[in-house]
């Protein structure tokens, strides 16, 4: 399991993380990868993965995401559309709007926005 993440609050299917924003790192700018990316400081801009976006438990993210799935470990704002599953551990907190086919909330995470699931289902 990449570094960073909780390992009793998510699993992280076997992904090979190419792209990490470490501690301590504040990144502002766009991303678009097909791999996955981790994020454990701070980054604000849009991230567009065909992949797994981790917010670890010490990042951020401000800004747009679009991906195949977000693992909230950490903290996020803005607007997220996962094409798969938005998947909150229990220190997630995310307030924005969001979008996603399947949405994971464990006890302990916020959600302080909108979230829209229905016109996922027939896609």
């Amino acid at each position: 399991m990449p570094e960073g993440t909780n390992a009793a609050s998510i699993t992280v299917d076997s992904y090979i993380i190419e792209t990490t924003v470490g501690p301590d790192t504040t990144f502002k700018g766009n991303i678009k990868t097909a791999k996955p990316i981790q994020i454990e400081g701070y980054y604000e801009g849009d991230i567009d993965s065909e992949s797994v976006v981790i917010v670890a438990q010490i990042g951020s993210f401000k800004g747009n995401i679009k991906c195949k799935e977000l693992r909230l470990i950490g903290k996020g704002e803005g607007k997220v559309h996962c094409t798969k599953l938005m998947d909150f551990a229990p220190t997630g907190v995310f307030t924005g709007d969001l979008e996603t086919k399947d949405l994971i909330i464990r006890e302990g995470s916020i959600l302080d926005g909108t979230c829209k699931m229905s016109s996922m289902r027939n896609k």
